[in-house]
């Protein structure tokens, strides 16, 4: 595993992210028994996105109301704080892990 690189949370934030990430990973594991991954993660984020955007669009069926209300999206995730640019890319952390010593840390 030595040199492995992966996408993920760093821990170091977590702190800051304790109001949206810890109720997360606690709903994750009441249901699942396992914490959550980088996918579960990612798809939670993606629904909270779409659901904050359907509330804000004037008509959560007009599509271009709808692409309005996500480009204004600016949201705390359990990924950190999350964005669009204006062209339209997602803006939200990045971190990426490696394997040294046999544990995961920040890749620099």
């Amino acid at each position: 595993m030595a040199g492995m690189r992966l996408g993920g949370i760093d821990p170091s934030i977590l702190r800051e992210l304790s109001g949206v990430y810890k109720p997360f990973v606690k709903a994750f594991k009441d249901k699942f028994s396992t914490d959550p991954d980088q996918f579960a993660s990612q798809s939670y984020t993606a629904m909270i996105v779409l659901a904050d955007a359907m509330k804000r669009a004037s008509s959560p069926t007009d599509k271009a109301a709808l692409k309005k209300a996500l480009e204004g999206a600016n949201l705390a995730t359990p990924l950190g704080q999350f964005s669009f640019t204006a062209d339209h890319d997602v803006k939200q952390p990045v971190f990426v892990m490696t394997v040294k010593d046999g544990a995961f840390v920040p890749f620099n």
